[in-house]
């Protein structure tokens, strides 16, 4: 009996410093706004794919069987059925997946989860061992990235390291993922405080469609075009009270957006605002420098530099 042979792949979340919150109607994955992110090396989502003779995909989150009628497996076996129309491959797949930290919460869990779910999928397809023999068969990191994308939008930014910038376009197939500076260029580090590991509310999906409703979301987008340049050149400066001035207003008017949509959305708990109430208070007191950003979740990035 011929031993089943596993794949896998391991990729990380990002945080997006300037963010993306609403997607132009009538495409799959199109933001209405340019974002950046620096990618995490302690987050990630490691996953395990093999070839099956099974009629089925059979999917597995730490060891617990997921079925097509879970919610939170619904998108895995969407992603994994698009795969497999999208590149022709008729062959079904057992996965196993695990996260470094709680999904569903703010921690961008759906950006490395695609991403380990592409790589270990196409892999597994493909029977590629590296990077280099998945490029071998066509398949570069951006056209990884690419399908990774039509999982979950910010997991295309997690297939580089450093600082990544997504460039939407007038159509799916013009936008860019570029990568700006290597994560040696700033020595900064991203503490990740949970204030709750309960699956969000409303998921982002969802929270994307209701974003025009607000009145404040086209003043946001209007004004990150000159927020991204400025963004940019603290980056290159290594300018850390600018930057940290530029992602906590970023991520405040995102959130904003959220509040004020129809129907509202409020990720933050009560201890989400005491947390940044009391940070804000150490960063005033200069005890130490530190800024806050959120995802669509209650949980806090505290961005710092590491020294």
């Amino acid at each position: 009996m011929t031993p089943t042979i596993q794949y896998i792949a391991e990729v990380p979340s990002n945080i997006a410093l300037i963010k993306y919150w609403g997607k132009v109607p009538g495409h799959e994955q199109l933001p209405t706004n340019d974002s950046l992110s620096f990618t995490l090396d302690q987050t990630s989502t490691q996953t395990l794919a093999s070839v099956t003779d099974a009629g089925s995909f059979q999917v597995f989150y730490d060891q617990h069987q997921l079925f097509e009628s879970d919610p939170f497996a619904k998108k895995i076996f969407s992603h994994l059925k698009f795969l497999a129309k999208e590149l022709h491959f008729n062959r079904k797949l057992v996965i196993r997946t695990k996260n470094s930290f709680p999904s569903g919460c703010g921690i961008a869990s759906s950006a490395s989860g695609m991403g380990a779910l592409t790589l270990a999928s196409v892999a597994a397809w493909t029977q590629s061992s590296s990077l280099e023999e998945l490029e071998d068969q066509g398949f570069y990191r951006e056209k990884l990235a690419r399908l990774a994308r039509l999982g979950s939008g910010s997991a295309c930014r997690s297939f580089w390291g450093g600082f990544v910038q997504w460039q939407t376009a007038e159509s799916e197939s013009l936008q860019l993922v570029k990568p700006l500076w290597p994560s040696n260029h700033w020595d900064l580090s991203d503490i990740v405080v949970i204030v709750s590991n309960k699956t969000k509310p409303v998921s982002s999906s969802s929270g994307h469609l209701t974003a025009p409703s607000s009145s404040l979301f086209r003043p946001r987008v209007a004004a990150i075009p000159e927020r991204m340049n400025s963004l940019k050149a603290a980056i290159e400066k290594r300018d850390f009270e600018s930057l940290g001035r530029i992602i906590e207003q970023d991520s405040t008017e995102m959130h904003g957006v959220m509040m004020s949509s129809t129907p509202p959305i409020s990720y933050y708990l009560d201890e989400t605002i005491e947390f940044l109430e009391w940070l804000k208070s150490k960063r005033y007191s200069e005890e130490f420098t530190a800024y806050a950003t959120l995802d669509a979740g209650p949980n806090i990035h505290v961005i710092c530099e590491t020294k």
